[in-house]
């Protein structure tokens, strides 16, 4: 079962919650707990407001500063404070983060005030941590009296979500693709390895989240066009060290967990524009004889099949993935999806030369079989004609 809260469910979560009901994202660094509430107030068209807390943070910069003039002290509202007229989603961002000002802001969470300051009616009060399990962050412990003020929603965004949402904002093709064939290195405990090789000397303690794959994006664009030049910084044709360029790039951003991952796939996907994830999905307007899809895989033929090496190895791990969505039990049969994966899958291998099959049969199919994965025989079975071509190739050589 599920066990975190995706992004679909939390706004379907915020249809029946109360205004009135404060709300407490959890989640690990770079989850998206601000663009998440940001979202949500652009939906209802309402300003953001946020309270930053840190460890330095006390709470004149909740109150606001004292003004003494006069025969009693009042504050100055501070710049998070939009008025009592003005209704906000107030966020108090890394509230675990200093425990005076964590007590100080409950009220917030309680009555919608602090002080004089009211919100105005039609106001949300969201809470955003990270969690307290490990040593990873640096954070005080919320006693159950403090969460019980709160609606906890343990944040867990799919994957696919912040695919439609990287590809919606223009990430580069390439980060996309990696995070496809690698959803594991997306987010920073879905891979211990990235946790383990965090532990050496060099980028101590750098680990992959989702904000850091997006900050990545524009570094790979201005890499490509470097200092507006048109050449591409990471080309090893123009420059001996590209790799060990954009390896230390990669490394300085999602830790020494991914870089090496993630620099294999770079120069292994060449510049083709297509992914793993494009050829399996491609529609049949996509696969026609004159298509993007096709007129590239025909050039590549030509001239690039080292990529076409790639391609195949992506489409593998893949399917290595998701042979378990790929099934239908109750009728112990392939289901749709592997139907058009199948069917797409043969028009690949029937474009690709003999040693590209046969490097996907013995570097793919055979060792998944030998591990007693099933998908080499789902395919087989979603479409007979992969068989053939396995069989074509393979005894002729």
């Amino acid at each position: 079962m599920q066990t975190g809260t995706s992004i679909a469910q939390f706004y379907d979560m915020m249809k029946i919650v109360p205004r009135n009901q404060a709300i407490l994202l959890e989640g690990d660094t770079g989850i998206g707990k601000t663009s998440i509430t940001r979202g949500f107030a652009d939906s209802l068209k309402l300003p953001l407001s946020l309270i930053q807390v840190n460890e330095g943070s006390d709470m004149v910069d909740v109150f606001g500063l004292p003004d003494l003039s006069g025969d009693r002290t009042v504050y100055k509202p501070p710049s998070w404070y939009l008025g009592p007229d003005k209704p906000c989603v107030l966020l108090m961002d890394e509230v675990n983060r200093n425990r005076n000002i964590m007590k100080g802001l409950m009220r917030l969470a309680t009555d919608q005030r602090i002080g004089d300051l009211v919100l105005a009616p039609g106001s949300y009060v969201f809470g955003a941590i990270n969690p307290e399990y490990g040593s990873l962050y640096q954070v005080v412990e919320m006693d159950p009296a403090h969460r019980a003020r709160f609606l906890l929603v343990e944040l867990a965004p799919t994957v696919p979500e912040w695919l439609d949402f990287a590809r919606k904002d223009g990430v580069h093709p390439k980060i996309i693709a990696y995070i496809e064939e690698h959803p594991e290195d997306l987010d920073t405990f879905s891979n211990d390895d990235n946790i383990t090789k965090a532990k050496g000397k060099m980028y101590h303690n750098v680990l992959p989240c989702r904000r850091q794959w997006h900050h990545l994006s524009p570094m790979i664009y201005n890499g490509e066009d470097f200092d507006s030049t048109g050449k591409n910084r990471f080309s090893l044709d123009e420059y001996p060290d590209g790799d060990q360029f954009l390896d230390m790039t990669v490394r300085g951003m999602v830790g020494n967990g991914c870089a090496e991952r993630f620099v294999k796939s770079y120069y292994r996907s060449g510049g083709c524009g297509l992914t793993p994830r494009i050829l399996l999905e491609g529609t049949r307007d996509e696969w026609k004889p004159n298509g993007e899809i096709v007129k590239t895989l025909k050039k590549m033929a030509d001239e690039d099949i080292p990529s076409l090496v790639s391609l195949a190895e992506g489409i593998g791990l893949i399917l290595n993935k998701e042979e378990n969505t790929l099934w239908n039990v109750l009728h112990d049969a392939p289901n749709d999806k592997a139907k058009g994966y199948a069917e797409n899958l043969y028009k690949f291998l029937f474009m690709c030369p003999p040693e590209v099959v046969s490097s996907f049969y013995y570097n793919c199919v055979s060792p998944s079989l030998a591990k007693g994965k099933k998908w080499g025989n789902l395919m087989g079975v979603a479409c007979s004609k992969i068989c053939d071509i396995f069989d074509k190739v393979l005894l002729t050589k």
